[in-house]
């Protein structure tokens, strides 16, 4: 066995612990003292947390709201990457046991957690996020609703999740199982994100018998070490556990520096492996069609990370979307009469299982649905449609040496009768390209909760809820033109819009329409083009809110949709099903987080309002977007910078503002005009540039030198909010870094607010200058640009 065991390190005494670190634990978690992560080696993962910036969480958090969350992560970011730089480690720890069974207290560290997320990934650092005390959150439906988007989003972003589990006495039974639902936590927890769909890590950061108070004995240690183990072995998702705990945690009795000889023999038994992601399951060779039935769909479990197969994974097992997609695409008078039933069966294949005779394949359930009463196959009647419960019983009751080795997989094929289905179109050629949310997860399904929503007079929930921590990127699902907008959480007509701020897209000719609600803010203007995977808003919970969490609502609109008719049952407003679109982006490569269009930041729609830019030293100069056929300027009172776009680049011409009585063009090659970056980037992402700069003297035009420098654009964040030095605070603010190295400081680093254009500059050498007043429209008369009558720009 490859160990999973690793050990956590307060301060105090930890005799011993040198020989646990050559034996080379799983994982190390250092509490201020890094320096004992420096004992061990690959592929040893660390963590580092620091308790000198803040101890659990930051002060102020429990008198906010979830924005005011974001804003406390921005404030002490900077003192928390101090502090991690100067201990290196694989990941870093920033909050500790907060929230408890508090939900809103959960949803202001998700806000502030997640913020974290983007600001540390932005420096190339990674995060374990959560940490939450043993057992808690207590309601588990609570840990998903509110925590699993935030671990989802860790995920994407390279980090991890932690948490811990104390036993009243040992972690574990005689019998090898955890002693309570504490200890057992991490495994429920891992068996349920495993059914997500994205892959990552979990960290047991603090591991501990008699609730941590008490070290419990040589012998009783090494053999709950053991079992603990060989319970995290059964999960792909766990990277290790963080035994409690060398050194003395508040004078508390439960070092465990006595056992370090025992420990270390133990690993160096069973010596560990360089952790990696769980993969997604194999590609599935085919299963063969029984006499009468066409199998619909396909999708294979591993009972070595899902041993007991439970309700909610139904919707992941099943690849149920396409399932129904195709159910629901029957037309004509394939359902007429009384009896309009459609039987479904699951199978077995029998490569996986026992063999069991007949045609190969073992029937271990059915059950008809009645498609006059049941016309939309969501999701949700996957449990009714294949009585689940008994379905996945069997599957975790086959025991024995059918599921020995490393791939113990079951497949599961889902057949509907021939007798009652027929002529399955191949459907529409529209297509989701890009997943609309930074967390790849679906929180409520199309067709829930019908007796809330008939209430609305709809059949049930009328779009797909998807998983989007507060503040966090909405995304287009595919090119189209920005249809409508409702910009505020207003009333209207007397209430709230159902959907509060809300986006709304048509997709070309195709005759589909999305939109996109509870939306923070709209980060796009009506009639707008956007393309797949463009950024049009923020995540929110404004409007009519059945959970109150944050989520982006995604409903799907088509012109020929009619209630009652075969393709599209039952919903008003030309509304149909969005699941078998979005299920065919479930098991793909998320869009770039934060990839954006960096002209909808540097350019506008006409001329900017006018603005004072202030530095350091108090200097001040008025700066305005200009917007010139299809040029645009920023200038700073009468000098100015020239830029253009295309489709794909950004470009820069002339500058006559480098002061020193000077301006320069740059040229690619002899080509008037450079290439200054990719008009669409990902956060992290670089452009690499090396343009010809020639340098002349105002006075006179004349050249003055000429030369080329290899440089690199980076698109360091996209900030929801950002404050300055002046302490004028925007919105939708990204940070772009000149770098004369891929790894070295940058040389410049410029701000551009969506709106306004060029609001902020640093230097490497810490001179600044940053927006001060924005005046309104009309109070000033626009900048007046400089003439060169000598400028050569052709």
């Amino acid at each position: 066995m490859n160990s999973k065991v690793g050990v956590h390190v307060s301060s105090g005494p930890r005799n011993g612990y040198g020989l646990v670190a050559a034996a080379r634990p799983m994982v190390v978690m250092a509490v201020n003292e890094g320096g004992v992560l420096t004992e061990t080696g690959a592929p040893t993962v660390t963590i580092y947390r620091d308790t000198t910036v803040f101890g659990d969480a930051p002060s102020g958090i429990d008198l906010t709201n979830e924005e005011g969350a974001r804003a406390l992560a921005n404030q002490w970011y900077p003192a928390l990457k101090q502090r991690w730089l100067l201990n290196p480690a694989t990941y870093y720890q920033a909050t500790n046991e907060y929230g408890g069974n508090d939900v809103q207290a959960l949803k202001r560290l998700v806000a502030f957690e997640s913020r974290l997320v983007e600001l540390a990934a932005a420096d190339n650092l990674a995060l374990c996020v959560g940490n939450f005390a043993g057992g808690s959150p207590g309601n588990l439906e609570v840990w998903k609703s509110v925590c699993v988007p935030l671990i989802l989003f860790a995920w994407q972003n390279g980090g991890i999740y932690g948490r811990h589990a104390y036993g009243p006495g040992l972690l574990t039974n005689a019998d090898g199982s955890s002693t309570d639902g504490n200890s057992g936590r991490p495994f429920v927890e891992a068996a349920h994100l495993q059914t997500l769909g994205i892959s990552g890590g979990m960290v047991i950061t603090e591991a501990g018998q008699n609730a941590g108070f008490r070290f419990p004995g040589l012998e009783e240690f090494m053999t709950d070490v053991a079992r603990f183990d060989a319970l995290m072995q059964i999960h792909p998702v766990i990277i290790g556990c963080c035994l409690w705990t060398y050194g003395t945690y508040q004078n508390y009795p439960a070092n465990i520096q006595s056992a370090s000889q025992n420990l270390a023999g133990y690993l160096e038994a069973n010596p560990i492996q360089p952790w990696q992601p769980p993969q997604p399951s194999p590609t599935p060779n085919p299963i063969p069609e029984v006499e009468g039935q066409t199998v619909i769909t396909t999708r294979q479990v591993n009972l070595r990370t899902a041993p007991r197969l439970l309700i909610q994974t139904q919707f992941v097992l099943l690849d149920a979307g396409r399932v129904f997609e195709k159910i629901g695409e029957v037309e004509g008078d394939d359902f007429a009469g009384d009896a309009t039933w459609v039987q479904v069966a699951a199978y077995l294949h029998k490569s996986f299982v026992a063999p069991v005779g007949g045609d190969g394949n073992r029937v271990v359930t059915t059950k008809q649905v009645n498609l006059r009463t049941a016309p939309r196959l969501s999701s949700q009647n996957v449990v009714a449609l294949l009585n689940a419960e008994r379905v996945f019983e069997q599957l975790g009751e086959v025991e024995g040496d059918v599921f020995a080795g490393e791939q113990m997989w079951v497949r599961v094929a889902l057949y509907l009768h021939s007798s009652f289905v027929t002529g399955v179109g191949a459907g529409d050629s529209f297509r989701f390209t890009h997943w609309p949310t930074t967390v790849r997860a679906i929180s409520q399904s199309f067709g829930n909760n019908p007796t809330y929503y008939n209430k609305k007079n709809l059949p049930g929930h009328e779009g797909l809820d998807l998983a989007a921590p507060l503040g966090s990127s909405v995304f287009s699902v595919a090119d189209g033109t920005v249809s409508d907008i409702h910009p505020v959480d207003d009333k209207v007509n007397g209430k709230k819009h159902a959907y509060g701020i809300f986006v709304r897209i048509r997709h070309g000719d195709s005759g589909y329409e999305t939109t996109y609600g509870h939306l923070q803010q709209a980060l796009v203007q009506l009639n707008d083009e956007v393309r797949g995977g463009d950024l049009i808003g923020r995540a929110d919970n404004t409007g009519d809110i059945l959970s109150g969490d944050s989520h982006l609502h995604l409903t799907l609109k088509h012109d020929e949709a009619v209630p009652g008719g075969a393709k599209y049952i039952g919903y008003p407003f030309k509304i149909v099903d969005p699941t078998p679109f979005i299920a065919a982006l479930l098991d793909g490569t998320p869009p770039a987080e934060n990839e954006v269009d960096l002209l909808a930041y540097m350019s506008t729609n006409g001329n900017s309002p006018l603005y004072e830019v202030q530095t350091m030293n108090g200097g001040q100069q008025r700066h305005q977007t200009q917007v010139v056929d299809d040029k645009f300027f920023h200038t700073k009172d009468g000098e100015w910078e020239e830029l253009w776009a295309d489709n794909r680049h950004i470009f820069r011409g002339t500058d006559t503002s480098p002061g020193n009585g000077e301006y320069y063009t740059l040229r690619d090659g002899t080509v008037y005009g450079s290439k200054w970056a990719e008009r669409r980037m990902a956060v992290g992402e670089t452009f690499e540039r090396n343009p010809v700069v020639i340098n002349f003297g105002k006075n006179g035009c004349q050249e003055l030198r000429r030369g080329s420098f290899r440089s690199w654009l980076k698109l360091v964040a996209v900030h929801p909010t950002y404050t300055f030095f002046t302490g004028v605070k925007l919105q939708d603010v990204i940070e772009l870094a000149w770098l004369g190295s891929l790894t070295g400081e940058p040389l410049e680093t410029y701000f551009y607010s969506k709106g306004i254009g060029l609001v902020g500059w640093k230097s490497r050498d810490g001179r600044q200058s940053a927006v001060s007043e924005i005046h309104e429209p009309g109070a000033r008369p626009d900048n007046v640009r400089e003439k060169l009558s000598c400028l050569v720009t052709d």
